[in-house]
């Protein structure tokens, strides 16, 4: 399945045992437009490893008439594409074994 991505074994992924790690999770993804059919991803349930090790930090949403306000006298925007953003984020070692997913292998 790594391979049908075209990600790269050596930066993405590193096989290793671990004694805790999240519970594998598969599951269809819906096909985009163009897609021939649906695919599957591979999600890890951190509800029990990693997030209540977190720090809650709350942010509110901004308004919509806020965000136009400000952005009303801007001449350029772009528009941000975070298609596998996961994948684009380096952790350090202690984060990368606390993210860690667990499968048959």
């Amino acid at each position: 399945m790594v391979d049908q991505y075209g990600l790269d074994h050596e930066q993405l992924i590193h096989w290793d045992s671990l004694p805790l790690n999240a519970v594998s999770i598969v599951s269809k993804k819906k096909a985009l437009q163009g897609q021939p059919k649906a695919q599957i991803r591979v999600c890890g349930d951190y509800s029990v490893t990693v997030n209540p090790q977190l720090e809650t930090h709350r942010h509110p949403i901004p308004k919509p008439e806020d965000l136009i306000r400000r952005l009303g006298g801007g001449h350029y925007f772009s528009k941000i594409d975070l298609a596998d953003a996961y994948n684009q984020i380096q952790l350090s070692p202690a984060s990368q074994e606390k993210l860690a997913l667990g499968t048959h292998r």
